[in-house]
């Protein structure tokens, strides 16, 4: 029998490997401290740092909404960009409510031809 043939028919007889019925949490395989990096919370659920919120709390830190540079560009353009289920609270974050609709200019792809 062909080399190349008797693999496939060898993993149809076999089959898949059985699985467990409750997937195990995967857990760090060290601690988080100071010992193991600099950055120690906020954590993951799994245990893990979460460097995005971790990088947004630091540069968040000691920036009020009417120092911001990003409040009067989304008052601007409105919050079409964000995702709905997110938007109440990316806005929260950055101090300011939620802007209403959206600039015409900003909302997709334009509907007259150029040229």
């Amino acid at each position: 029998m062909d080399r190349f043939l008797k693999l496939p028919l060898l993993l149809l007889l076999v089959g898949p490997a059985p699985r467990s019925a409750e997937p195990q949490p995967h857990r760090p395989r060290f601690t988080v401290s100071e010992a193991t990096t600099r950055i120690t919370s906020p954590l993951t659920p799994e245990g893990y740092v979460d460097y995005t919120a971790a990088l947004d709390e630091r540069c968040r830190s000691g920036i009020a909404p009417d120092q911001n540079g990003a409040v009067p560009c989304w008052e601007a353009v409105g919050a079409g960009a964000v995702p709905e289920s997110e938007r109440t609270a990316y806005f929260a974050r950055l101090g300011m409510p939620v802007p209403a609709g959206v600039a015409p200019y900003a909302g997709g792809p334009s509907r007259r031809r150029h040229g």
